[in-house]
């Protein structure tokens, strides 16, 4: 079974590569318009894709991450359902990286379709990442008020 102490790692140090490649990526995942992408993009393809590349791997380790938790642990239905929210936001989160992927291949036709793809996928990703979030939150809270009890 794989560890969760690598895949922190991983995803920590992929989570900092997005933004030592491309400070202004949300920028880029948030832009409304073509020409707002095309301008947050401006000379940096490169780093662009290196940063979406980071943001793939992130995704990816800290979804593990959270199938680990909803396979490893037996948090109760609470747990499960926060882990199973953050691996649901990291296949959000796959969806946006390859859409932000694909519009820095076609920035030049780049079509408003492609950019609103980008933002639902990101904006689906944020809710369940909020979502988990405080499902996990509750999960712990409940957690802690059992164990004083006890």
């Amino acid at each position: 079974m794989l560890s969760w102490k690598p895949l922190v790692v991983l995803t920590a140090i992929s989570g900092l590569a997005i933004f030592l490649f491309k400070s202004d990526y949300v920028s880029l995942q948030t832009a409304a318009t073509p020409t707002v992408f095309a301008d947050v993009l401006d000379e940096t393809i490169g780093r662009a894709r290196a940063a979406t590349i980071g943001d793939m791997v992130f995704s990816a380790s800290y979804g593990t991450l959270g199938l680990l938790a909803f396979l490893a642990l037996d948090p109760g239905f609470l747990g499960k359902l926060g882990a199973g929210l953050a691996v649901a936001a990291a296949l959000a989160d796959e969806v946006e990286n390859t859409f932000v992927m694909a519009n820095i291949a076609h920035v030049e036709t780049l079509k408003q379709g492609a950019v609103d793809g980008m933002l639902l996928a990101g904006t689906i990703k944020y809710a369940l990442i909020g979502a988990a979030f405080l499902v996990l939150l509750v999960a712990l809270l409940r957690r802690s008020q059992a164990h004083r009890k006890a």
